[in-house]
């Protein structure tokens, strides 16, 4: 090497120089450069996200009254049957049943409590109900049931011809009396069925 001439060094010397140069450059300072631009945009991404959250937070109050008026609505209204629990609840619905059959001409057979059941934060309290009455009475009963409050639902209805007559001075007289078998289910608050 000692007889390179000084240019020849100089020149290897400037080149060796703008290598490490551009291997400091390509190797340290671009990966930095694009991990600081990636995030800047990561930082300006999340300051939209922030200004939106903020709107969001700031309808918060206006939310609360809403879901505040919203329940206030729920426990107003009379469509769950009201009882501390199932049993209570079965016995009102049993009153319930009694007093719309009674009115619609109807006669009671027979009615059986069925196990409650949870149905998401509300409790299903059922009984099955074999009743006797002609088909207008029939009628009747059951448009009470479903369009009156405490809401009901009537499930598995079958009604069957009796042959029998409905003696003289009842609604239906004349008619031919049917038996019907159905259940009636109602609900009420809470979901735990012990």
């Amino acid at each position: 090497m000692t007889n390179v001439s000084p240019l020849l060094r100089r020149l290897l010397a400037v080149t060796l120089l703008v290598a490490m140069a551009w291997l400091a450059w390509s190797g340290v300072v671009a990966p930095l450069r694009e991990d600081f631009a990636s995030h800047a945009v990561a930082v300006e991404r999340d300051a939209e996200f922030l200004v939106r959250y903020r709107a969001h937070a700031a309808t918060r109050p206006e939310l609360d009254g809403e879901l505040a008026r919203l329940r206030a609505i729920e426990t107003a209204r009379g469509g769950f049957l009201k009882a501390d629990n199932p049993a209570l609840a079965a016995a009102a619905l049993q009153d319930r049943l009694k007093l719309a059959i009674t009115k619609a001409g109807g006669t009671l057979k027979s009615v059986q409590v069925l196990a409650p059941e949870a149905d998401g934060n509300y409790r299903r309290v059922a009984v099955d109900v074999m009743v006797s009455a002609g088909i207008g009475a029939l009628e009747d009963l059951l448009y009470d049931l479903e369009t009156g409050v405490p809401y009901l639902f009537v499930d598995e209805l079958e009604v069957r011809r009796t042959g029998a007559r409905i003696p003289a001075g009842k609604a239906d007289a004349g008619e031919d009396p049917v038996q019907a078998r159905f259940m009636v289910s109602g609900f009420m608050r809470g979901g735990d069925v012990t």
